[in-house]
């Protein structure tokens, strides 16, 4: 029997990500945002908490580029399902078993 092998990996020294041992490509602010979302799994994020974290407070609450961003990642994701929900007039929670991502 195989090891079980996660299905999303992301190596920090050189910023890659990994699906399914496919490179995915991702902007910086992609990356940034899955990083952040991956580190909070499971957690109820707000808007404006993430909108500070991971874009310095430069850009406003009630934008939609965060917006934006997360369908960008929900896309590149897809094949995971939909790891990333909507928290109606709240925010985002990332959800994907931790067996399935490994951070190196």
């Amino acid at each position: 029997m195989f090891p079980c092998h996660p299905a999303l990996r992301i190596r920090i020294a050189d910023q890659t990500v990994w699906l399914n041992d496919n490179e995915l490509h991702l902007s910086p602010r992609e990356y940034e945002l899955l990083l952040y979302l991956i580190r909070h799994g499971g957690l109820a994020l707000e808007r404006a908490q993430i909108i500070d974290d991971v874009w310095g407070g430069a850009t406003d609450a009630h934008s939609r580029v965060l917006d934006t961003y997360i369908k960008q990642l929900r896309h590149k994701l897809s094949v995971l399902g939909k790891p990333i929900h909507t928290i109606s007039k709240f925010g985002y929670r990332f959800d994907l078993a931790p067996e399935q991502i490994a951070v190196e």
